[in-house]
């Protein structure tokens, strides 16, 4: 995507949503995974992402997405601060994934 947007002149608003169609239901997806999810025990980790991956829209944020993804980052690391707390000490593999997450959603 991003090669033929760099390479492309800004699509209509019609054509930009029919190309981001099949991310959104992605996305949708995974919210309503995490909802169907409440009693895991992993509720954090599916918070985490169900709350950061709605990130991937800052394709669609003009002129600055900067501010929308670090809002999705916030909200993503608010829960992976949650498994960093439960999961410190004890299991550092659950650390090592909220730490990693994090770092997607920075390097966007």
């Amino acid at each position: 995507f991003l090669e033929v947007a760099a390479a492309s002149k800004q699509p209509s608003q019609d054509k930009l949503g029919q190309l981001l169609q099949p991310t959104s239901t992605v996305i949708g997806d995974v919210v309503n995974f995490r909802e169907a999810s409440r009693r895991s025990n992993n509720f954090n980790h599916l918070s985490g992402v169900s709350e950061g991956i709605p990130a991937l829209g800052w394709v669609t944020v003009s002129p600055k997405p900067v501010p929308f993804i670090k809002d999705m980052l916030g909200a993503a690391e608010f829960y992976t601060n949650r498994v960093l707390k439960e999961y410190r000490g004890n299991n550092d593999q659950h650390c090592d994934w909220a730490k990693s997450w994090i770092a997607v959603l920075n390097d966007l």
